[in-house]
């Protein structure tokens, strides 16, 4: 969900989980996120610990309620994961996200100044 609305917001953003398992992100997370005209029905889970740090200007971990992961995080959200919750939970857990999202700047390309 965050690398969802992180791109709707301009940003580039890439997610994973510290769990990650199946081929498809979770039904209700896609519901939820339908609901806002974001579509991640495409998605697919990925284990965070499979990205390299360095690659972003920050790594931003949602909370370590499942596992810790193993990159070095430049900032814990401390978001509840939604994973067994029902659609309610989802759609909360999606405005914490957005909320927070929302706040970090934009990265402004270099020569675009």
């Amino acid at each position: 969900m965050a690398e969802g609305v992180a791109a709707t917001l301009g940003h580039v953003a890439a997610s994973g989980g510290t769990d990650a398992q199946g081929d498809t992100v979770s039904p209700n997370a896609v519901e939820a996120m339908a609901e806002i005209g974001i579509d991640i029905s495409e998605n697919i889970p990925k284990q965070v610990d499979g990205f390299n740090a360095a690659d972003f200007d920050r790594v931003i971990s949602m909370g370590c309620g499942a596992k810790c992961p193993t990159i070095p995080i430049d900032e814990d959200w401390n978001i509840s994961d939604p994973y067994q919750g029902d659609l309610d939970t989802f759609r909360e857990t999606l405005m914490q996200i957005r909320r927070l999202v929302s706040g970090i700047p934009l990265q402004v390309p270099s020569g675009e100044e």
